[in-house]
């Protein structure tokens, strides 16, 4: 997404859903991103999840149903792509998906899944499984 877009997204607080596996070397997405979009609009301007949490704005985890393995699907396994960058279902590939200031933190991608605040949206839309939605307001 374009900085311009990014802080729009923040200023209005449009909500935002990501499937964090896809910003990982799951399936070939690493790959595919650089070879597409090139290293450093992938590194600038995709699976910047981390800006729009930052930015406040509500951010829903999920997992694209059909496409993504449902052993991928669980809440543990979308906080440690989401964490690490790597691909869950891969140990041995230790490349991250850049850029890894994007990554979320422990304290940010936990919270969500396992407490009940007023502010924290567990829900199912369209075709897309969010899992939770968060803010940097919960950290």
């Amino acid at each position: 997404m374009h900085p311009d877009d990014q802080q729009r997204v923040i200023d209005h607080k449009i909500p935002v859903n990501i499937t964090t596996i896809w910003a990982t070397s799951w399936s070939g997405g690493l790959d595919s991103a650089l070879q597409i979009l090139g290293e450093e609009r992938v590194s600038k301007y995709h699976q910047q999840v981390r800006t729009a949490v930052d930015g406040g704005v509500s951010v829903s985890m999920g997992a694209d149903v059909p496409s993504t393995d449902p052993a991928l699907m669980g809440p543990l396994t979308l906080c440690e792509a989401a964490i690490t960058r790597k691909d869950p279902s891969n140990p041995a590939d230790d490349r991250v998906f850049p850029p890894m200031s994007q990554a979320l933190t422990l304290e940010q991608c936990l919270p969500p899944f396992f407490k009940q605040e007023p502010e924290t949206t567990i829900s199912l839309v369209a075709d897309v499984q969010p899992l939770a939605c968060f803010s940097s307001s919960r950290r």
